[in-house]
């Protein structure tokens, strides 16, 4: 359980979405609604990759996982 919503965002939700940016043929986007300054609801978006991004993470997929992170982070 995470405390508040800014760790669970930098914790979970960043990493994972640079994790299926990296890897899949979708992006994963997010919007937050607010009641003042609280989140009470979070949408998530997936889109389709172009064929140029769609590629890359095929080829990425191909690869050893060793070395991933590092890849990823260019």
């Amino acid at each position: 359980m995470y405390p508040n919503w800014a760790h669970f965002r930098r914790y979970v939700l960043d990493q994972a979405k640079a994790e299926i940016d990296h890897l899949a043929h979708f992006t994963l986007t997010w919007r937050e609604k607010r009641q003042g300054r609280k989140v009470v609801d979070v949408e998530l978006k997936f889109w389709k990759k172009d064929r140029a991004g769609i590629e890359a993470a095929a080829r990425e997929v191909e690869q050893p996982r060793v070395g991933r992170k590092h890849r990823r982070r260019g």
